[in-house]
């Protein structure tokens, strides 16, 4: 599992009422239910910790590193702050 936080939160420009975006790499084979239900646990959280809106992008590995998310790689490896896991997840494809 991967997490970061990003956007303004991760460029440290955000103001009290911004958003707090976050990225999620889905571990291969999780319980998509389980999966669903931590994530949404998760958000609530961390809103009610903070009083701000979540936004979470919920992506598997291979996800990220289609062609299509490539100016999103860029911007998560500019913006980011590492939350959970290791950053090279936005710099190499899993083998």
């Amino acid at each position: 599992m991967f997490a970061a936080v990003f956007g303004s939160t991760g460029r440290q420009e955000e103001k009290s009422v911004s958003d707090i975006d976050v990225l999620l790499i889905r571990p291969t084979g999780a319980d998509a239910e389980a999966w669903q239900h931590s994530m949404s646990h998760f958000a609530s959280a961390v809103s009610g910790a903070t009083g701000n809106d979540v936004r979470l992008l919920d992506l598997t590995h291979g996800e990220l590193w289609d062609t299509s998310n490539e100016a999103l790689r860029k911007h998560l490896i500019r913006d980011s702050i590492v939350l959970h896991g290791d950053r090279n997840v936005l710099h190499r494809r899993a083998k």
